[in-house]
């Protein structure tokens, strides 16, 4: 059994030839130079789409991910939000530590519905997948730096890329 069970690279393959979508927060420290081949073990994978998308974008990750996570003995669960869901893989024990989990949102809480929609519309592609434009990767890491002060490398990700400019 690989530690790296799921095909991440297979969902984002998927998002860029049928959504709207970007990933947000992937030059994190805690990600993977490798990433989407492996991805952190224990982390979770954000993605920002329209709203249109959302119901597709679950039909394929629970046809992809279910019975990969039960072959692994892993089990996983979706837990619907107000603005988007979280699918999580979680090991079969009395913790349920978190094996991975996607989180798909279509709005950001507390701002204007038309943000989301201008990150999405000014997105850049890495070469593997979607990501937000330099200036709207810097308002979504103050946004949610904001929100969670404990996430330091939000905040050192800023200033590292304030003092690239400068």
């Amino acid at each position: 059994m690989s530690d790296h069970f799921l095909d991440i690279k297979k969902l984002l393959d998927y998002l860029n030839n049928n959504c709207a979508y970007v990933v947000v927060k992937s030059d994190s420290p805690y990600v993977p130079d490798n990433f989407p081949d492996t991805y952190p073990i224990g982390k979770d994978l954000d993605i920002l789409c329209h709203a249109h998308d959302l119901s597709n974008i679950l039909q394929f990750i629970t046809e992809n991910y279910d019975s990969v996570a039960d072959r692994n003995n892993f089990k996983t669960r979706m837990i619907s939000e107000h603005y988007g869901f979280r699918y999580r893989c979680e090991q079969r024990t009395t913790t349920n530590a978190l094996h991975y989990q996607v989180d798909i949102s279509f709005h950001l809480n507390d701002t204007n519905p038309s943000f989301s929609k201008q990150i999405i519309e000014n997105r850049e592609f890495n070469g593997k997948y979607y990501i937000p434009s330099e200036l709207y990767e810097i308002m979504l890491r103050s946004y949610y730096y904001s929100r969670k002060p404990n996430k330091t490398w939000h905040a050192k990700w800023i200033e590292n890329k304030i003092k690239s400019v400068v």
